[in-house]
């Protein structure tokens, strides 16, 4: 029963993330469904908005990821409950734990990945593109690199090397941590399977 309430939650969060590519942000609270939609997931919403890192560059905000990822914990720690009812607290215990280890190398691996491919566009954009002038979109990614290029990223800079150089080198830098995430997501998960089921 709560793992469906926790399904249904969750798709109402994706309907609400949909809604508001389609409608206006701030008319989508006059929307009829908009307006319920709102009501419901804002409040669990707001908890991640709240995080040092729900935006990148402090313009693009990824803190319904970060909520989508905690109601999938939820679901496993709900389903792994239910499986293992009969199996010893401390097997269960570290179910949880490693449960929750791997929910959190996920989350990085998405996060990575989703400005792996934001940069993936920015710089197809960059290298196709006929198009000039001020587009809202690209110049919240552009501020974002250049945030992410002037702090934590700063080895990045190459002494003067053109944008598109920087785009690219960020691009293949994001691709290769996601890939490593992944790999260690994997191996992770099947070393701990295998440490559960010999306990």
């Amino acid at each position: 029963m709560v793992y469906h309430l926790l399904n249904i939650y969750y798709f109402m969060i994706i309907a609400r993330i949909f809604l508001t590519w389609i409608i206006k942000s701030y008319t989508l609270e006059n929307h009829p469904i908009g307006y319920w939609l709102c009501a419901l997931t804002d409040p669990f919403l707001r908890l991640f908005r709240r995080l040092p890192f729900a935006t990148i560059g402090g313009m693009i905000d990824i803190s319904p990821i970060f909520a989508l990822w905690a109601l999938t914990l939820a679901q496993r720690f709900v389903r792994a409950l239910s499986v293992t009812q009969s199996a010893p607290f401390l097997v269960v215990l570290l179910g949880m734990i490693f449960h929750l280890f791997i929910s959190i190398i996920a989350i990085v691996k998405t996060v990575v990945l989703v400005f792996a491919l934001i940069l993936l566009f920015r710089l197809l954009h960059i290298l196709f593109s006929k198009q000039s002038g001020y587009n809202v979109v690209l110049s919240h990614i552009d501020f974002a690199v250049r945030k992410l290029l002037q702090g934590p990223l700063s080895f990045l800079q190459m002494a003067q090397s053109k944008f598109t150089t920087q785009v690219t080198a960020l691009f293949i830098l994001t691709s290769l941590l996601t890939y490593l995430l992944a790999l260690s997501e994997s191996s992770l998960g099947g070393f701990f399977q295998r440490v559960l089921s010999r306990l």
